[in-house]
């Protein structure tokens, strides 16, 4: 969507942030402070603990507001960062576009579709913008992995397992389903967006295990995704806080090669079977009765993270770089909220499959000692 004007064009982004907790202040006004005030002032902010609102007035010179309301009414704000507790996002997101304001909607986008469609709907009427934050679509290895299926060095990729494990307790609100926390909504929404960028097309079978084991609220902490589409790879994410063995994030599997990796480094070893000769299926018994084994000819690759991509902060800023010139000079909105209506559909999916699960609907048990 094209919003500048010439007026506008190389003014700051005046800015209100509603929620100044660990998002919304170490990752959103942190990165906007960093890219710097010529493309954002952060002009007021709300938050219910006061003393939080108070750090922001020292540090910016913001206004402190003492309801959502008033700031979402704010007189010369252009943009509002919707960093309240999830099953607030969409109602406070509806609030500023009805003032006018763009806005920044942490992840998820919201808890359910139906309550999201509006509010894109809305902003596309009004013209104004409606970015969520989905920072993590910036990862280069994220970005790194793409590039490597795409090219096809791998052959077909038929399956990609992708893997996120720690072993903590947490206890705060993000624990509680009240307030839409949970593995899916809080690590599923950057992990399931980006698992769902290797899979074309409409049509997606999910089926989902979750968990609740270490959290202290009633909200999963363990979840097990897989995804099925025709043409598409075979994709499993599992996200737990209750694995005490760090695994690889990555592991893709193709028929010309494998990828392995993390965050910071990925290896992958392919092959040309042009290389090798041709083979006829035997029907008849093997020679020497051992199974047949030939030398694979692997090409060996690595990658690793490194340069200003490798600064813990890098996603952060560059998600508020390019927001500025989508905003200020009509560049297109890297991240549409139209994508991630696609991840919101396979997390509510994967919500009614465990419930299904659970409940046995539609499931034949095995009897094992029939």
């Amino acid at each position: 969507m094209n919003c500048a004007s010439n007026h506008d064009y190389d003014r700051p982004i005046r800015v209100g942030i509603a929620g100044l907790g660990r998002s919304g202040w170490h990752i959103h006004a942190m990165a906007m402070d960093a890219v710097g005030q010529e493309k954002y002032e952060i002009c007021a902010v709300f938050d219910l603990d006061t003393a939080r609102s108070q750090e922001a007035v020292d540090k910016f010179s913001a206004v402190a507001c003492e309801s959502y309301e008033e700031l979402a009414r704010f007189e010369g704000i252009d943009l509002i960062v919707v960093a309240t507790p999830n099953h607030l996002h969409a109602e406070h997101a509806m609030k500023a576009l009805q003032h006018g304001k763009h806005v920044v909607i942490e992840k998820p986008l919201g808890c359910s579709v139906a309550e999201v469609l509006p509010v894109i709907a809305y902003a596309n009427k009004k013209g104004l913008i409606c970015a969520p934050y989905q920072n993590r679509r910036y990862d280069p290895h994220f970005l790194k992995v793409m590039e490597i299926v795409k090219s096809g060095v791998l052959g077909r990729v038929f399956q990609i397992n992708m893997t996120v494990h720690a072993f903590t307790r947490r206890w705060d609100w993000q624990t509680l389903k009240e307030f839409g926390g949970g593995m899916l909504n809080n690590t599923g929404a950057h992990f399931a967006d980006q698992a769902i960028q290797f899979i074309d097309g409409d049509n997606l079978d999910v089926f989902c295990h979750f968990d609740r084991a270490l959290s202290m609220g009633d909200a999963d902490d363990h979840a097990m995704i897989m995804m099925r589409s025709p043409g598409n790879p075979f994709v499993m994410l599992e996200l737990s806080s209750a694995c005490a063995k760090a695994s690889d994030l990555w592991l893709v599997m193709g028929d010309r090669g494998t990828l392995w990796g993390n965050m910071n480094e990925l290896h992958w070893k392919t092959t040309n079977f042009d290389e090798l000769p041709e083979h006829e299926v035997l029907r008849t018994p093997t020679e020497n009765r051992w199974y047949q084994f030939e030398e694979v000819p692997w090409e060996e690759h690595h990658w690793k993270l490194e340069g200003d991509e490798a600064k813990p902060t890098w996603t952060l800023e560059k998600y508020y770089v390019d927001l500025y010139a989508t905003i200020r000079q009509g560049s297109q909105l890297y991240v549409s909220p139209e994508s991630v209506i696609r991840q919101m559909r396979v997390l509510e999916q994967a919500r009614d499959s465990a419930e299904a699960f659970w409940s046995k609907a539609n499931l034949k048990p095995v009897q094992l000692n029939a």
